[in-house]
This record gives C-alpha cells, sequence and structure tokens, in this order.
C-alpha cells in the first residue's frame, strides 16, 4: 500500500467505509484486511452488511457496478469470522495465508460454480450447495 496514511487499521478501514480507496488499491488483500478490521467491530451478520454496502458504493462510484458479488462478498465474511480471533492482522494473515490466494478456490469447497455464478448468488446472498460455512 503506497500511501502511508492508509497503513494503521483504522485509517484504512475509514477510507474502505468511506469509499475513499483507489480501486487499484483495494486488492482482494485489502478486501479481507476491510472484512476482518470490521470483524473486531461487530459481529458477522453485521460486518457482512457493511462490507457489502461500502463495496456496492465503491464498484457505483468506479462505474463497475457488475463486479459486486454479495455471495462471495458475506461468505468471505463468515469464512474469516469462522477461523477465529488473532490478535493482529499480521497474525490473521499468518495463519490463514489461503484466504489470500484465490477467493474463487476458495470457496469451492463450499459451493459449485453453477451456483456462484448464477445471478441469483449475485444479487442476494445464498446458502452453500456443497459443504456449510464455518
Amino acid at each position: 500500500m503506497s500511501d502511508p496514511a492508509l497503513s494503521s487499521n483504522d485509517s484504512f478501514l475509514a477510507a474502505f467505509l468511506e469509499a475513499r480507496l483507489a480501486p487499484a488499491a483495494f486488492a482482494h488483500r485489502e478486501h479481507v484486511r476491510a472484512a476482518w478490521l470490521l470483524l473486531q467491530h461487530m459481529p458477522p451478520d453485521r460486518a457482512a452488511g457493511r462490507m457489502c454496502d461500502a463495496l456496492v458504493i465503491m464498484t457505483r462510484r468506479c462505474g463497475a457496478p457488475e463486479k459486486f458479488h454479495r455471495t462471495v462478498t458475506e461468505a468471505f465474511v463468515r469464512l474469516i469470522a469462522g477461523r477465529g480471533g488473532a490478535a493482529s492482522w499480521e497474525a490473521f494473515i499468518a495463519t490463514n495465508g489461503d484466504l489470500l490466494l484465490d477467493g474463487r478456490r476458495v470457496l469451492a469447497r463450499y459451493y459449485s460454480d453453477a451456483l456462484l455464478n448464477s445471478t441469483v448468488a449475485r444479487e442476494r446472498f445464498v446458502p452453500p450447495d456443497l459443504e456449510p460455512l464455518p
């Protein structure tokens, strides 16, 4: 992350929630970090809602609302919550590096391609069809 002001968790989360992050500075790793940070402040259902709300605003602002996928977002928040607490972001990623590699691959354990690629899953959260989320 090139902006030193965003190196702190609080400033990063505020910038995310206020849709002030540049799209180029918000890749998969930053999605996971934002979800983890939200979960430090609120229960999983509320964190998933805040994550979705912020991503809808961000994707619209970027002119790419079709990039938002509700089931992928909520499922990832639930997966992160299910991995348990960690003392810091660095400690969390040290023990959960698989979540940073390929989000779709992680979700393939829980969701079939047909379900995850469906319009319904894109527009609203659908439970997994292969294995329950933690």
